[in-house]
C-alpha cells in the first residue's frame, strides 16, 4: 500500500515540474513579428514565436503603435494582456483579442468594424478609422472614444460609461445617456436634438450640428460648447447658472424665401423673428448695416435695381450677453434678392448639334458691369455640354444616343449679383451630320479665302450667302477661340498675324447654318 502511494506521489510531482512542451507559431505580418522580436527576443526561435514563453503569457501591456502593421494575428497568445496599443498602423481588421484585455487603443487605422470585445473591457479608443457600426459594448466599459469614423448609429451605452466622444461621424441621434456620464463630445454630426443629459455631466461639446433646441442643462456643468448650430436665445436664457466656459456663437437660422426675384416697383418683406425675450435685430445688405433696420421684420416698398443684393439679419440679446463669458450673435441665412436689369444677350439663336461631335458656342452680353456669371436657370443643356460661368462658353462633346438626341429647351441667365437677365434658347440634336461639319460641303465651296496659305491676313468672300447677323470665329487646333466677331458683310479680312504658324478653322454661323473653312498660316 505504501509503495503504491509513493508511486502516485512521484508521478504527480513529475507532472508538476515537467516543463510544458514549447509551441512555435508563425507571426504572418513581418512588421508585427519584428516588433515582437525586439520586445521579446527570448521568446523567438528564428522567426517563430514560442507561445508558452513566459514573456508572452505574462505580458501586461503591449505597445506596437506606428509600426506599419497590417495584420495583428498572434495577439491572441498574449493571454494575460490588459493594455494593447496598436494605433497608427495599417490595420483593416482585428483578430480575436485576449479575454483579459481591459484597455484597447486602436485609433488611426483603416478598421471598418471591431471583433467581439472582451467582456471586461473598460477603455475603448478607436478614433480616426472607417467603422460603420459598433457591436454590443461590454457592460464594464467606462471610456468610449470613437470620433472620426463613419458611424450612423450607436448601440445602447453601458450603464457605467463616464466618457463618450463620438464626434465627427454621421449620427442623427444619440441613444439614452447613462447617469454615470461626465464628459460628452458629439460635435460635427447631424444631430437635431440631444437626449436627456445626466445630472453629473461636467462637459458638453455639441458644436457643428443641426441642433434646434437644448435639453435641460445640468446645474454643475463646467463647459458648454454649442457653436455652429440652429439654436435661438430661448435655449440660452434658461441656462442658469451659465458654465464657466461657455461657447455658443455662430448660430444660424433660415429665412424664407432664400431666393427672391422681384420687379422694379414691387415690395419686399423678410421676417427674421427668433425666440428670445430681449432680442436686438440688425439687418444688413451686402454685409453693410442698413440704417434704421432694427426690427425683426424688414420691409421696403417700390424697389429698384439699387435694392437688389444679399440681405441678412443678425440678432443679439442683452439678456444672454450680460454676465457671461461669451456674447452671442445669431445670424440668419442669406436672402438673395435679384432685379431684372437692362442687358442684351447674344446671339439670338444657337446652332443645332450632332451626337458624338464637338460643340462650341460663345455667349456675349452688353450692358452688365462687374463680374458677370453665366448659368442655366431653367431646363438643361444636351448631355455632354456645359456652360462656363466666367466666360459664357458652351462647349463639350455631345453624347451619342440616349438623351443626347432630341430638342432641348433651356434658359440662360446672366447676373452680376445685383441684377440679372435671362434668355430662352432651343438646341436640336440629331444623330448624324451629313453636311454642316464637312469642310467641302456645298456652302463651304461658295466661300473663297485668299491667300490661303497666308502669312497672316486672309481675305474672306462669302459670295451670295446671306451673312446678316452672322457670327464668325476662328479656332486653333486645340479648340481655343483666337478670333470672334459679329458680322453683317460678305467681304472681310481676318488677321492672324500675331498667332503661330499652323492650321486654323474658320466657323461662320448664320441662323441655323454653320459653315467651316480651313485656314493655313505660314
Amino acid at each position: 500500500m505504501k509503495k503504491t502511494f509513493y508511486f502516485l506521489f512521484l508521478m504527480a510531482m513529475i507532472a508538476v515540474y515537467t516543463p510544458a512542451k514549447a509551441v512555435l507559431v508563425n507571426i504572418p505580418d513581418a512588421n508585427f513579428r519584428a516588433r515582437l522580436q525586439t520586445l521579446y527576443p527570448a521568446c523567438f526561435v528564428g522567426t517563430q514565436m514560442e507561445t508558452t514563453c513566459s514573456g508572452i503569457t505574462s505580458a501586461i501591456e503591449l505597445s506596437v503603435s506606428s509600426s506599419n502593421i497590417s495584420n495583428l494575428s498572434g495577439i491572441e497568445y498574449f493571454t494575460g494582456l490588459k493594455i494593447l496599443d496598436c494605433g497608427f498602423n495599417q490595420l483593416r481588421s482585428l483578430p480575436i483579442l485576449p479575454a483579459s484585455l481591459l484597455n484597447l487603443e486602436c485609433g488611426v487605422n483603416y478598421l471598418t468594424s471591431l471583433p467581439t470585445l472582451p467582456t471586461n473591457l473598460q477603455v475603448l479608443r478607436c478614433p480616426h478609422n472607417e467603422i460603420i457600426t459598433l457591436n454590443n459594448l461590454p457592460a464594464t466599459l467606462k471610456i468610449l472614444v470613437c470620433e472620426n469614423n463613419k458611424l450612423v448609429i450607436l448601440p445602447a451605452l453601458p450603464t457605467n460609461l463616464t466618457v463618450l466622444d463620438c464626434g465627427d461621424n454621421k449620427l442623427t441621434s444619440l441613444p439614452a445617456l447613462p447617469n454615470s456620464l461626465k464628459y460628452l463630445s458629439c460635435s460635427q454630426n447631424q444631430l437635431i436634438s440631444l437626449p436627456t443629459l445626466p445630472n453629473i455631466l461636467i462637459q458638453l461639446e455639441c458644436s457643428f450640428n443641426k441642433l434646434i433646441s437644448l435639453p435641460i442643462i445640468p446645474y454643475g456643468l463646467e463647459y458648454l460648447g454649442c457653436t455652429y448650430n440652429q439654436l435661438d436665445f430661448t435655449d440660452f436664457e434658461i441656462i442658469n447658472p451659465k458654465p464657466d466656459a461657455y461657447f455658443a456663437n455662430n448660430q444660424t437660422y433660415a429665412i424664407s424665401p432664400a431666393t427672391q426675384t422681384v420687379i422694379n416697383g414691387e415690395n419686399i418683406s423678410y421676417d427674421g423673428t427668433i425666440g428670445g425675450s430681449a432680442n436686438q435685430y440688425q439687418w444688413y445688405k451686402n454685409d453693410i448695416i442698413i440704417s434704421g433696420a432694427t426690427n425683426a421684420i424688414y420691409s421696403k416698398t417700390n424697389i429698384s435695381i439699387a435694392d437688389a443684393g444679399v440681405y441678412q439679419c443678425k440678432v443679439t440679446s442683452n439678456f444672454v450677453g450680460a454676465g457671461t463669458t461669451r456674447n452671442i450673435t445669431i445670424t440668419s441665412s442669406n436672402i438673395y434678392a435679384s432685379v431684372p436689369c437692362s442687358v442684351t444677350i447674344t446671339p439670338d439663336v444657337l446652332p443645332d448639334g450632332y451626337s458624338n461631335q464637338k460643340y462650341m458656342q460663345s455667349m456675349f452680353q452688353t450692358g452688365l458691369t462687374g463680374t458677370p456669371k453665366w448659368s442655366i436657370s431653367e431646363g438643361r443643356l444636351p448631355s455632354g455640354l456645359f456652360i462656363y460661368a466666367e466666360t459664357g462658353l458652351i462647349s463639350g462633346v455631345i453624347q451619342i444616343g440616349g438623351d443626347g438626341n432630341g430638342v432641348f429647351d433651356f434658359v440662360i441667365q446672366l447676373t452680376n449679383g445685383t441684377c440679372y437677365q435671362t434668355k430662352a434658347y432651343t438646341i436640336t440634336i440629331t444623330a448624324e451630320n451629313p453636311v454642316i461639319n464637312a469642310l467641302d460641303n456645298a456652302l463651304s465651296n461658295l466661300v473663297k479665302v485668299s491667300p490661303n496659305p497666308s502669312n497672316g491676313d486672309f481675305n474672306i468672300d462669302f459670295g451670295s450667302i446671306d451673312m446678316n447677323k452672322s457670327l464668325l470665329r476662328v479656332y486653333d487646333t486645340q479648340g481655343k477661340t483666337v478670333f470672334s466677331s459679329e458680322n453683317n458683310i460678305n467681304l472681310m479680312t481676318i488677321s492672324l498675324e500675331k498667332f503661330a504658324s499652323g492650321i486654323y478653322l474658320l466657323e461662320a454661323q448664320t441662323g441655323k447654318t454653320r459653315i467651316m473653312k480651313k485656314l493655313v498660316k505660314q
